[in-house]
Protein backbone atom coordinates (compact mmCIF):
# COMPACT_ATOMS: atom_id res chain seq x y z
CA UNK A 1 0.00 0.00 0.00
CA UNK A 2 1.61 3.51 -0.92
CA UNK A 3 2.13 5.58 1.70
CA UNK A 4 1.66 8.87 -0.39
CA UNK A 5 -1.57 7.53 -1.56
CA UNK A 6 -2.39 7.13 2.30
CA UNK A 7 -1.40 10.80 3.22
CA UNK A 8 -3.52 12.14 -0.09
CA UNK A 9 -6.27 10.01 1.60
CA UNK A 10 -6.00 11.34 5.41
CA UNK A 11 -6.18 14.98 3.92
CA UNK A 12 -9.02 14.50 1.67
CA UNK A 13 -11.18 12.42 4.87
CA UNK A 14 -9.64 15.77 7.01
CA UNK A 15 -11.22 18.42 4.41
CA UNK A 16 -13.40 16.38 2.20
CA UNK A 17 -12.76 18.74 -0.44
CA UNK A 18 -10.97 17.56 -3.65
CA UNK A 19 -9.74 20.84 -5.09
CA UNK A 20 -8.54 22.13 -1.49
CA UNK A 21 -6.66 18.31 -1.21
CA UNK A 22 -5.10 19.00 -3.87
CA UNK A 23 -3.83 22.32 -3.40
CA UNK A 24 -2.46 21.13 0.18
CA UNK A 25 -0.62 18.79 -1.36
CA UNK A 26 0.17 20.41 -4.24
CA UNK A 27 -0.88 18.30 -7.00
CA UNK A 28 -3.51 18.38 -9.70
CA UNK A 29 -7.37 17.26 -9.04
CA UNK A 30 -7.42 14.46 -11.82
CA UNK A 31 -4.16 13.08 -10.11
CA UNK A 32 -5.69 12.83 -6.83
CA UNK A 33 -8.53 11.53 -8.03
CA UNK A 34 -6.72 9.04 -9.61
CA UNK A 35 -4.88 8.56 -6.46
CA UNK A 36 -8.26 7.82 -4.56
CA UNK A 37 -9.67 5.21 -7.39
CA UNK A 38 -6.48 3.48 -6.92
CA UNK A 39 -6.31 3.03 -2.76
CA UNK A 40 -10.30 2.08 -3.28
CA UNK A 41 -8.97 -0.96 -5.67
CA UNK A 42 -6.43 -2.06 -3.21
CA UNK A 43 -8.82 -1.82 -0.42
CA UNK A 44 -11.59 -3.12 -2.38
CA UNK A 45 -14.68 -0.86 -1.76
CA UNK A 46 -15.62 2.78 -2.19
CA UNK A 47 -14.01 5.92 0.63
CA UNK A 48 -15.71 8.78 -0.20
CA UNK A 49 -19.34 9.17 -1.93
CA UNK A 50 -19.88 12.62 -4.17
CA UNK A 51 -23.48 13.84 -3.92
CA UNK A 52 -23.65 16.85 -5.66
CA UNK A 53 -21.25 19.62 -4.56
CA UNK A 54 -21.15 17.52 -1.61
CA UNK A 55 -17.89 14.68 -0.62
CA UNK A 56 -18.93 12.30 2.35
CA UNK A 57 -17.24 9.40 3.86
CA UNK A 58 -18.59 5.51 3.81
CA UNK A 59 -18.56 3.67 6.75
CA UNK A 60 -15.46 1.88 4.91
CA UNK A 61 -13.82 5.29 4.44
CA UNK A 62 -14.35 6.38 7.99
CA UNK A 63 -12.63 2.92 9.04
CA UNK A 64 -9.87 3.38 7.18
CA UNK A 65 -9.12 6.94 8.24
CA UNK A 66 -8.62 5.48 11.90
CA UNK A 67 -6.74 2.52 10.58
CA UNK A 68 -4.43 4.69 8.04
CA UNK A 69 -4.08 6.99 10.68
CA UNK A 70 -2.25 5.34 12.79
CA UNK A 71 -0.59 4.08 9.77
CA UNK A 72 0.67 7.55 9.22
CA UNK A 73 1.29 8.08 12.70
CA UNK A 74 3.74 4.93 12.71
CA UNK A 75 5.40 6.58 9.52
CA UNK A 76 5.98 9.87 11.22
CA UNK A 77 7.67 8.18 14.51
CA UNK A 78 10.23 5.69 12.34
CA UNK A 79 11.29 9.16 10.43
CA UNK A 80 11.74 10.98 13.48
CA UNK A 81 13.38 7.92 14.87
CA UNK A 82 15.86 7.73 11.67
CA UNK A 83 16.61 10.85 11.44
CA UNK A 84 17.67 10.83 15.10
CA UNK A 85 19.59 7.66 14.73
CA UNK A 86 21.74 9.04 11.73
CA UNK A 87 22.24 12.46 12.61
CA UNK A 88 25.87 13.40 12.59
CA UNK A 89 27.56 12.51 15.72
CA UNK A 90 24.18 10.91 17.43
CA UNK A 91 24.39 7.20 18.60
CA UNK A 92 21.74 5.24 20.43
CA UNK A 93 23.63 2.87 22.65
CA UNK A 94 21.74 -0.15 23.73
CA UNK A 95 22.76 -1.40 27.59
CA UNK A 96 21.31 -4.25 29.42
CA UNK A 97 21.15 -4.28 33.26
CA UNK A 98 20.73 -7.14 35.44
CA UNK A 99 18.53 -6.48 37.95
CA UNK A 100 20.39 -6.88 40.83
CA UNK A 101 23.26 -4.34 39.80
CA UNK A 102 23.09 -1.08 42.36
CA UNK A 103 22.38 1.96 40.67
CA UNK A 104 24.80 3.95 43.30
CA UNK A 105 27.80 2.92 41.84
CA UNK A 106 27.33 3.55 38.36
CA UNK A 107 26.29 7.45 39.00
CA UNK A 108 29.74 8.84 38.58
CA UNK A 109 30.73 6.28 35.56
CA UNK A 110 27.51 7.73 33.45
CA UNK A 111 28.41 11.16 34.70
CA UNK A 112 31.48 10.95 33.03
CA UNK A 113 30.44 8.85 29.77
CA UNK A 114 27.55 12.34 29.24
CA UNK A 115 30.41 14.81 29.74
CA UNK A 116 32.66 13.15 27.54
CA UNK A 117 30.46 12.19 24.82
CA UNK A 118 27.21 14.04 25.22
CA UNK A 119 26.25 13.06 21.42
CA UNK A 120 25.56 9.71 22.45
CA UNK A 121 22.08 8.50 23.96
CA UNK A 122 22.23 5.74 26.76
CA UNK A 123 19.05 3.65 26.59
CA UNK A 124 19.17 1.94 29.80
CA UNK A 125 17.18 -1.69 30.20
CA UNK A 126 16.09 -3.83 33.29
CA UNK A 127 17.43 -7.42 31.93
CA UNK A 128 16.82 -10.85 33.35
CA UNK A 129 20.29 -12.82 33.66
CA UNK A 130 19.02 -15.38 31.76
CA UNK A 131 18.11 -13.31 28.59
CA UNK A 132 21.55 -11.09 28.32
CA UNK A 133 23.73 -13.35 26.97
CA UNK A 134 20.75 -13.77 23.97
CA UNK A 135 20.59 -9.91 23.98
CA UNK A 136 24.08 -9.47 23.19
CA UNK A 137 24.49 -12.12 20.52
CA UNK A 138 21.05 -10.74 18.56
CA UNK A 139 22.42 -6.97 18.87
CA UNK A 140 19.34 -6.42 20.42
CA UNK A 141 21.72 -4.36 23.03
CA UNK A 142 25.25 -2.74 22.40
CA UNK A 143 26.70 -3.81 26.22
CA UNK A 144 25.39 -5.39 29.23
CA UNK A 145 26.52 -5.12 33.08
CA UNK A 146 25.96 -8.29 34.61
CA UNK A 147 27.54 -10.21 37.56
CA UNK A 148 29.29 -13.30 37.81
CA UNK A 149 28.43 -16.08 37.77
CA UNK A 150 27.61 -16.19 34.14
CA UNK A 151 28.25 -18.60 31.09
CA UNK A 152 31.73 -18.62 29.21
CA UNK A 153 30.57 -17.55 25.72
CA UNK A 154 33.47 -17.49 22.35
CA UNK A 155 31.63 -14.44 21.00
CA UNK A 156 31.57 -12.79 24.25
CA UNK A 157 33.68 -10.43 25.98
CA UNK A 158 33.88 -9.47 29.69
CA UNK A 159 35.51 -7.00 31.19
CA UNK A 160 35.47 -6.80 35.08
CA UNK A 161 34.46 -3.38 36.81
CA UNK A 162 34.79 -4.30 40.65
CA UNK A 163 33.94 -6.90 43.34
CA UNK A 164 31.52 -6.36 45.73
CA UNK A 165 30.71 -8.54 48.85
CA UNK A 166 27.47 -10.49 49.41
CA UNK A 167 26.61 -10.00 52.86
CA UNK A 168 23.89 -11.22 54.98
CA UNK A 169 21.10 -8.36 55.47
CA UNK A 170 18.66 -7.47 58.34
CA UNK A 171 16.70 -4.81 59.37
CA UNK A 172 18.31 -1.78 61.91
CA UNK A 173 16.77 -3.32 64.91
CA UNK A 174 17.87 -6.92 64.22
CA UNK A 175 19.83 -8.40 66.55
CA UNK A 176 22.41 -9.03 63.68
CA UNK A 177 22.40 -5.25 64.06
CA UNK A 178 25.37 -5.57 66.85
CA UNK A 179 27.44 -7.79 65.01
CA UNK A 180 30.24 -7.80 62.33
CA UNK A 181 30.34 -10.97 60.89
CA UNK A 182 27.60 -14.28 61.17
CA UNK A 183 27.95 -17.79 59.86
CA UNK A 184 25.89 -19.63 57.43
CA UNK A 185 24.68 -22.34 60.36
CA UNK A 186 23.70 -18.39 62.32
CA UNK A 187 21.72 -17.50 59.67
CA UNK A 188 20.05 -20.49 59.51
CA UNK A 189 18.32 -19.50 62.50
CA UNK A 190 16.56 -17.00 60.61
CA UNK A 191 13.62 -16.69 58.69
CA UNK A 192 15.32 -16.43 55.40
CA UNK A 193 13.86 -14.26 52.18
CA UNK A 194 14.85 -15.59 49.34
CA UNK A 195 15.64 -13.42 46.63
CA UNK A 196 15.06 -15.60 43.56
CA UNK A 197 16.51 -13.39 40.43
CA UNK A 198 19.50 -13.29 41.90
CA UNK A 199 22.19 -15.14 39.85
CA UNK A 200 24.46 -15.91 42.96
CA UNK A 201 21.22 -18.43 44.65
CA UNK A 202 22.71 -21.89 43.18
CA UNK A 203 26.07 -20.71 44.44
CA UNK A 204 24.80 -19.36 47.57
CA UNK A 205 23.28 -22.92 48.10
CA UNK A 206 26.06 -24.67 46.94
CA UNK A 207 28.35 -23.25 50.22
CA UNK A 208 25.72 -23.77 52.36
CA UNK A 209 25.49 -27.65 51.54
CA UNK A 210 29.32 -27.95 51.53
CA UNK A 211 28.97 -26.43 54.80
CA UNK A 212 26.46 -28.68 56.28
CA UNK A 213 23.84 -26.05 56.71
CA UNK A 214 20.04 -26.02 55.61
CA UNK A 215 18.06 -23.04 54.59
CA UNK A 216 14.70 -23.17 54.06
CA UNK A 217 13.11 -20.04 53.09
CA UNK A 218 10.37 -18.01 54.50
CA UNK A 219 9.02 -16.18 51.57
CA UNK A 220 10.49 -16.22 47.77
CA UNK A 221 10.49 -13.14 45.38
CA UNK A 222 11.70 -11.89 42.46
CA UNK A 223 10.71 -8.14 43.63
CA UNK A 224 13.79 -6.78 45.01
CA UNK A 225 11.93 -4.34 46.52
CA UNK A 226 9.33 -6.39 48.28
CA UNK A 227 12.35 -8.18 48.95
CA UNK A 228 14.39 -5.09 51.08
CA UNK A 229 10.49 -4.40 52.55
CA UNK A 230 10.21 -7.24 53.78
CA UNK A 231 13.67 -7.04 55.05
CA UNK A 232 13.27 -4.03 56.69
CA UNK A 233 10.17 -4.58 58.44
CA UNK A 234 11.54 -7.84 60.34
CA UNK A 235 9.91 -10.40 58.27
CA UNK A 236 13.25 -12.25 57.87
CA UNK A 237 16.99 -11.83 56.77
CA UNK A 238 18.78 -12.34 53.26
CA UNK A 239 21.45 -12.20 51.15
CA UNK A 240 22.33 -9.13 48.84
CA UNK A 241 25.23 -7.45 47.39
CA UNK A 242 26.75 -4.83 49.61
CA UNK A 243 25.75 -2.01 47.44
CA UNK A 244 22.00 -2.66 47.41
CA UNK A 245 22.55 -2.72 51.17
CA UNK A 246 23.37 0.58 51.63
CA UNK A 247 21.15 2.25 49.18
CA UNK A 248 18.00 0.47 51.13
CA UNK A 249 19.80 1.49 54.51
CA UNK A 250 19.87 -1.64 55.60
CA UNK A 251 21.91 -3.02 58.67
CA UNK A 252 24.67 -5.98 57.13
CA UNK A 253 27.13 -8.32 57.95
CA UNK A 254 29.69 -10.16 56.40
CA UNK A 255 29.46 -13.94 56.69
CA UNK A 256 31.97 -16.03 57.60
CA UNK A 257 34.47 -17.96 57.54
CA UNK A 258 34.50 -18.32 53.74
CA UNK A 259 33.07 -14.61 52.83
CA UNK A 260 31.05 -14.52 49.53
CA UNK A 261 31.47 -12.25 46.60
CA UNK A 262 30.70 -11.64 42.89
CA UNK A 263 32.26 -9.66 40.27
CA UNK A 264 30.77 -7.22 38.14
CA UNK A 265 31.66 -7.10 34.80
CA UNK A 266 30.85 -5.18 31.52
CA UNK A 267 30.11 -7.57 28.65
CA UNK A 268 30.24 -6.75 24.86
CA UNK A 269 29.91 -8.89 21.92
CA UNK A 270 32.51 -9.80 18.95
CA UNK A 271 31.80 -6.91 16.25
CA UNK A 272 30.44 -4.30 18.22
CA UNK A 273 33.41 -2.70 19.35
CA UNK A 274 33.68 -1.49 15.73
CA UNK A 275 31.40 0.70 16.84
CA UNK A 276 33.08 4.08 17.99
CA UNK A 277 31.24 4.78 20.71
CA UNK A 278 30.99 1.12 22.38
CA UNK A 279 34.51 1.18 21.88
CA UNK A 280 34.26 4.69 23.83
CA UNK A 281 32.72 3.56 26.53
CA UNK A 282 34.79 0.17 27.17
CA UNK A 283 37.58 2.34 27.26
CA UNK A 284 35.95 4.76 29.78
CA UNK A 285 35.23 1.60 31.76
CA UNK A 286 38.61 0.19 31.62
CA UNK A 287 40.00 3.03 33.27
CA UNK A 288 37.22 4.73 35.57
CA UNK A 289 37.99 3.94 39.39
CA UNK A 290 34.85 1.88 40.48
CA UNK A 291 35.86 1.65 44.20
CA UNK A 292 35.92 5.48 44.09
CA UNK A 293 34.61 8.58 42.47
CA UNK A 294 35.65 9.53 38.66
Amino acid sequence: MNLTRIRYFLSLAETLNFSETARLCGLSQPALSKAIRKLEEELGGALLRREGRLTHLTPLGRAMADRLGEVEQARRRAEATAKRLVAPGRARIHIALMCTIGVSRFLPFLARVQRKMPEAELVLSDTPVGEIETALLSGHCDLAVLAAPFGAHERLRHTELYREDMVAAAARDHRFASLQEVTLATLATQPYIERTHCEFGDLFYDQCEAAGVEIMPAIRSNREDWVIGLVANGHGVTVMPADSVRAADLTSCRITPVPLWRSVSLAVATGREDNETVRAILAEARSHNWLGTS
